[in-house]
């Protein structure tokens, strides 16, 4: 082939598929519940990290403490917050849970805030923080402060055994 018609930017002739995993290989499972062998993650010390969307529809990612209530995720949030105001407007969110013992395990859930509440907040933070912290009650509450606990209802979960 002559250097005017060659293109640039390709695999050299290598098919590019080979540089693609197989789907089979990453043993991915979709549905919209949460397997049992998978519920120790949202039980243990593993972070989540929740994805909300802001005003400009660009993504907002922070890493928070994570709770459920059979297949519904409960995530408290200081009312204040952007990812607060965020689920409240926009209640499109995802939220990945890595094991901290095994990178390679792993539960990646979508789903939509259906509702949220102030109700019980500062007795879910102290759960919260005997279970991340092993603390009696959760450190940092400061006079006036104002949390809701929203609730997410997957609608996609997908998860890695590792």
């Amino acid at each position: 082939m002559s250097p005017s018609r060659r293109r640039s930017g390709g695999t050299g002739g290598r098919c590019a598929a080979a540089f693609i995993p197989a789907v089979s290989m990453l043993r991915l499972v979709a549905s919209a519940q949460i397997p049992p062998d998978m519920i120790d993650l949202l039980e243990g010390d593993a972070l989540g990290h929740l994805a909300t969307i802001r005003v400009d529809g660009t993504p907002h990612v922070t890493p928070l403490w994570i709770d459920h209530d059979g297949d519904t995720i409960l995530v408290d949030v200081r009312v204040d917050r952007v990812k607060a105001a965020n689920m409240r407007e926009r209640p499109a969110v995802a939220l990945s849970i890595v094991d901290p013992r095994n990178p390679y395990r792993h539960l990646d859930i979508t789903g939509r805030v259906v509702s949220w509440s102030e109700d019980g907040w500062r007795e879910h933070m102290n759960a919260l923080a005997r279970r991340y912290m092993n603390a009696d009650e959760y450190p940092w509450f400061f006079e006036g402060e104002r949390r809701q606990i929203f609730r997410i209802e997957p609608t996609g979960v997908h998860y890695e055994k590792g």
